[in-house]
């Protein structure tokens, strides 16, 4: 039976932050993705472009605007819900974990 309740979306909701931490804080990728605004911010006034206020705030913010949104698509519970037809197919044909049919 399928648990009714508040503490799983609740776990989901707080452990946003800790996903976004455990799978990016040491990547290089990571580092570079949030540094590449601030090369740009110094880098292209020096090849003549000119470089607004506003723009410079969009170009600072827009990587964590894109990790933060990457998180909020829920690819993971689109992978929980195929598991759990997967189970439930399991369940009803009678298949146990290790494969062989009773």
């Amino acid at each position: 039976m399928k648990e009714i309740g508040l503490s799983k979306d609740t776990h989901n909701k707080s452990s946003l932050r800790d996903r976004y931490n455990a799978l990016n804080q040491h990547s290089l990728f990571y580092r570079l993705f949030h540094l590449a605004p601030i090369f740009l911010l110094i880098f292209l006034p020096v090849f003549g472009y000119k470089i607004t206020f506003p723009v410079a705030i969009i170009l600072l913010l827009s990587p964590f605007v894109i990790s933060v949104l990457a998180l909020l698509i829920k690819v993971d519970k689109k992978i929980d819900i195929l598991f759990e037809g997967i189970s439930l197919q399991q369940e009803f044909s009678g298949t146990k974990k290790d494969g062989i049919n009773e």
